[in-house]
C-alpha cells in the first residue's frame, strides 16, 4: 500500500484539493460563506468548486454603484451559479403621504 498508518501517501499528507468534487460540496454546505470565499483563494480547483456556494445567493442595492454591480455580474461567467438575485430598494415615498 502506498499510505502509512498516519495517513500520509508517499510521504505526502493528501489536502482538500485531492477530495473528489462531492465530498468537497458535502463540505462546502456546511460552512459559512465567509470560510468558503477564503477556501476559494488556495488555489484554482478549489476556487471553481467554491464558485455554486459562493454565487448561489447575490444581492444588488438600488443606486448606481449596485447597477454597475449588477451590469458586472451579467457580463462574468459566475452568471451561471447564480440561483437567486435580491435587488433592494429604499423606501422612496413614505406612505401615507
Amino acid at each position: 500500500s502506498n499510505m502509512s498508518a498516519g495517513g500520509e501517501m508517499n510521504g505526502r499528507i493528501p489536502g482538500l484539493q485531492g477530495l473528489p468534487t462531492e465530498i468537497l460540496h458535502l463540505i462546502l454546505a456546511s460552512l459559512p460563506s465567509w470560510e468558503t470565499k477564503d477556501l476559494s483563494l488556495v488555489n484554482r480547483r478549489l476556487r471553481e468548486v467554491c464558485l455554486p456556494f459562493l454565487f448561489h445567493q447575490v444581492g444588488f442595492s438600488f443606486s448606481e454603484v449596485g447597477l454597475d454591480e449588477l451590469q458586472q455580474l451579467t457580463n462574468s461567467p459566475v452568471r451561471r451559479h447564480v440561483k437567486s438575485l435580491t435587488y433592494t430598494v429604499a423606501e422612496l415615498i413614505k406612505p401615507g403621504k
